[in-house]
């Protein structure tokens, strides 16, 4: 009988924590809402502010067609680099275990022209 009790007070121990984080989580997204983007905002904000204007980066294209030299002044110094592509760290909000992951904002070029010719969110 007291075994039992162990167990139950164990198991509502172990639910009650489960479920703060739960809601942790729901708080945290909520937080996470879009925003129109802001070039000075984004060169000011830190990663989840930047997060919350990724998704107005990706669909009004505002970057398509653009020079990397255009593209750092309206975004800033960028993250890093690879052959055909710069991006930017963001937080858009995930979860992954204990802790916050980062995403990336990756804008790639066109090595015809060097022009932008996609803005992607990934990880």
């Amino acid at each position: 009988m007291i075994k039992m009790k162990k167990i139950i007070i164990i198991l509502s121990l172990a639910i009650l924590v489960i479920s703060c984080k739960n809601i942790n989580d729901t708080k945290d997204n909520k937080q996470n809402v879009r925003m129109k983007f802001n070039s000075e905002s984004w060169k000011k904000g830190d990663f989840k502010l930047r997060g919350k204007m990724s998704n107005d980066l990706v669909d009004s294209e505002i970057l398509i067609r653009k020079t990397k030299d255009e593209v750092i002044e309206l975004l800033g110094k960028f993250d890093g680099e690879l052959s055909d592509m710069i991006f930017y760290k963001i937080d858009v909000g995930i979860i992954f275990g204990s802790g916050k992951w980062l995403c990336m904002l990756m804008i790639y070029f066109d090595e015809s022209n060097n022009l932008v010719s996609e803005v992607v969110i990934g990880d």
